[in-house]
Parts: structure tokens; C-alpha cells; sequence
């Protein structure tokens, strides 16, 4: 059971960091984006802006697995349609760093992981 917590454990820490990793691009792609575009045409509204400054999103680890929840506006799918603007905000970011990058990195580095894991641990147990 140990074993399944530190796995779940482990995906939470890493989707955490791939999760951040979209977040950032897409602030990057949105606030070239706006500037150019939507501050010229002043916009109606800052919920696009405001959901990529301020991601609502939540990672539960449980035994062996994690569960993900993350809110977006309906806006930021149309923004990646090429007659809306061809952004590229929501399903390359997402492609690119989740599935290639974030994933690749769960799959190989948890012995890594692990070892600096048990390290500390015992480091903590012994300082005890």
C-alpha cells in the first residue's frame, strides 16, 4: 500500500509541474495575443485573460493514481479555430507538454525519483 502512495504521490508532483509548464506557455501565446488583438478592439470582457492569469484547477493523488480537474472558459477552445485567430493556445500547449513531454517524464524518471525520495526520508528519520 506504502508503494501505491508514493506512486500517486509522484504523478501528483509531476502533473503539478507539467500543469504549470502549460499555464506558463499559454500566458506567454495570450499576452502577445491580446495585446495585439483584443486591447485594439477593446474587449469585452477579461475572462480569457483573467482564467490563464488565474488557473482554477485541482490534482488529487490517491493510491497508485491522481485525479485532475481543470476549469477553462468555453472562449479559449475557439481562440485555436484558424477563422477565430489560429492561437494556438489551448491544444498545442496542452499536446506538446502533457502528452509529450510530461508524460515521457513520468514514465522514465520515477526510479529517480524514488531514490531521492527514500533519501530524504530517511535523512528525516534519522535528524528525528
Amino acid at each position: 500500500m506504502e508503494d501505491l502512495l508514493l506512486k500517486g504521490e509522484y504523478l501528483k508532483q509531476q502533473l503539478q509541474k507539467g500543469l504549470n509548464n502549460i499555464f506558463e506557455a499559454q500566458r506567454a501565446v495570450a499576452g502577445k495575443k491580446i495585446d495585439r488583438t483584443e486591447k485594439a478592439k477593446k474587449s469585452r470582457s477579461g475572462q480569457l485573460m483573467a482564467s490563464i492569469l488565474n488557473p482554477d484547477y485541482k490534482l488529487t493523488s490517491f493510491a497508485g493514481g491522481v485525479n485532475g480537474l481543470i476549469t477553462y472558459p468555453l472562449e479559449i477552445r475557439f481562440r485555436d479555430m484558424k477563422h477565430l485567430g489560429n492561437w494556438r493556445i489551448y491544444n498545442k500547449q496542452i499536446w506538446r507538454i502533457l502528452y509529450k513531454e510530461t508524460f515521457a517524464n513520468m514514465r522514465f524518471e520515477f526510479s529517480e525519483w524514488l531514490r531521492t525520495q527514500m533519501v530524504k526520508d530517511l535523512q528525516q528519520a534519522l535528524q528525528q
